[in-house]
């Protein structure tokens, strides 16, 4: 029997451990107010339907939803204009959302046990130019102040990538908040203005660029430019797919970049809708369906040791 529990515990880990790629993209269209499920090899639509407005002032009235992430067993969602992080479980079902102490948020990031959301306004008790901080329980921890609007977080290694659309610059913080400087400085010209949401292949850095001049940029590991490509379009959002391209969204469009070539092709381009960002997502299955997975593996080890 404590064979038998002890193996059942081995493959129960097995069966839940993450994949070497993420099995999904969630992307956010704040033109429909709506989450949906993209394949995360290809970027091909899954769920145009995944997470879709409530319009309810007693559990979430998406406004101008604007990111997405992924904390824990839940899924955090960014509301810029209802100052609010609204809350869903892995199936999309509305857990709760935090208010208070935010106005004007957007970009937002896990940064080890904390979960990071940039902030602009001070309507609320928000701290103006900042970024909250919240434990992962959704407990707001304080906040750390910023020289200029921050849109967009990302972790590297030890530290905290930010866009700044004040100063053009994509900037480095300590993983306690600190500004240690530029990783790349921008003459607000010639380089990115008003970047937003960023990536990262092995070593470099993609950004998503909106103002002109708009496009996907490539950075090195020192914050050198390295790649640039217009496609036509203000970038908002992005990410890799497990195909090597780049997915990015913009306006109507939701798009793939090839990263060598900078030619693109549209995945959605509707009226209507209108893409923000992006963020890869494995859905943890329920503690049932786990223990069920992990019990027919079992069982059929079990059967084949025996043939």
């Amino acid at each position: 029997m404590f064979y038998m529990k002890r193996t059942l515990f081995a493959l129960l880990a097995v069966a839940v451990a993450p994949a070497a790629f993420a099995q999904y993209i969630l992307a956010v269209d704040s033109g429909v107010d709506r989450i949906i499920k993209l394949d995360a090899q290809t970027g091909a639509v899954v769920d145009d339907f995944f997470i879709v407005d409530a319009a309810s002032t007693t559990t979430y009235d998406f406004n101008l939803p604007k990111d997405v992430d992924v904390v824990g067993n839940e899924i955090w969602v960014t509301d810029q204009s209802a100052d609010a992080v609204f809350r869903f479980d892995h199936a999309g079902a509305y857990v709760g959302k935090i208010t208070g102490g935010l106005d004007n948020i957007k970009g937002a990031a896990v940064v080890g046990n904390e979960y990071w959301v940039t902030n602009a306004g001070t309507a609320n008790g928000a701290p103006g130019n900042s970024v909250v901080r919240f434990d992962l329980s959704g407990n707001n921890l304080g906040s750390f102040s910023t020289v200029g609007s921050l849109f967009d977080l990302m972790v590297v290694g030890n530290e905290v990538l930010a866009t700044n659309i004040t100063n053009f610059d994509i900037e480095r913080y300590s993983l306690t908040g600190s500004l240690l400087g530029a990783f790349h400085a921008s003459d607000g010209v010639t380089g990115i203005d008003f970047g937003q949401q960023m990536t990262t292949v092995g070593s470099n850095v993609w950004a998503a660029g909106f103002s002109l001049p708009a496009g996907l940029y490539g950075y090195n590991a020192a914050g050198v430019q390295t790649n640039y490509f217009d496609v036509g379009l203000a970038l908002r959002g992005l990410t890799r797919l497990g195909n090597g391209l780049m997915l990015s969204t913009g306006g109507t469009r939701l798009l793939t970049i090839d990263p060598v070539t900078g030619a693109s092709v549209d995945i959605v381009n509707a009226t209507g809708r209108s893409f923000q960002y992006l963020t890869p997502f494995t859905p943890v299955p329920e503690p049932a369906t786990m223990a069920v997975l992990a019990l027919a593996a079992f069982l059929k080890r079990r059967k084949k040791n025996k043939a």
